[in-house]
C-alpha cells in the first residue's frame, strides 16, 4: 500500500488489492520461521447452527455458534490443527462431542458442564482430538 507501511495482497489477474484471498505459502511450499515484534490479530467466525456441527479449522481458529437447539460437535480436524469455540446457550441444550476423544479437565477424562456461555479449546494430535474448558463468559 503507497500510503502506510504494510505488505498488502494483490489480485494476479487485475492487480487491484484484494482482502482474505492471498495465502502465505502452500502446503507443500511453506515458510521455516516467522519473527513477530506484535501479536497476531485473527477475526472471529459466526458458525451458523446446525443439529451437527464440525469442528474444523475451515472456519478459522476462534468460532461461536449460538444453540437453538440439540447438537453434535463432529471431528474435521487435520493432525496439529486447533480451534477455539465459544458456545452460546450451551445449558440450554443437549450437546454431544463425537469429535473428542479425550478431555483434559479438573475432573478427568469426562466432557465439562456447560453453563450459559463457554469457551472451550480442541486441538489434534495424530488421530486423537483432544478438548479443554476454558471458562465462561459474559
Amino acid at each position: 500500500v503507497d500510503s502506510v507501511d504494510a505488505i498488502a495482497p494483490y489480485s494476479n489477474n487485475t492487480g487491484a488489492q484484494t482482502d482474505a484471498q492471498t495465502d502465505i505459502g502452500r502446503s507443500s511450499f511453506r515458510f521455516k520461521d516467522i519473527y513477530l515484534s506484535g501479536g497476531v490479530v485473527e477475526t472471529t467466525t459466526t458458525v451458523t447452527y446446525a443439529s451437527s456441527i464440525a469442528l474444523t479449522y475451515n472456519n478459522g481458529s476462534i468460532q461461536t455458534v449460538t444453540l437453538t437447539g440439540n447438537v453434535t460437535f463432529t471431528d474435521s480436524l487435520a493432525d496439529g490443527e486447533a480451534v477455539v469455540l465459544m458456545l452460546n446457550a450451551g445449558a440450554s441444550h443437549t450437546v454431544t462431542w463425537t469429535a473428542v476423544n479425550k478431555w483434559v479437565t479438573s475432573g478427568g477424562n469426562v466432557a465439562p458442564t456447560l453453563t450459559a456461555n463457554d469457551t472451550l479449546v480442541f486441538w489434534k494430535i495424530g488421530s486423537t482430538v483432544y478438548g479443554a474448558y476454558a471458562g465462561s463468559y459474559t
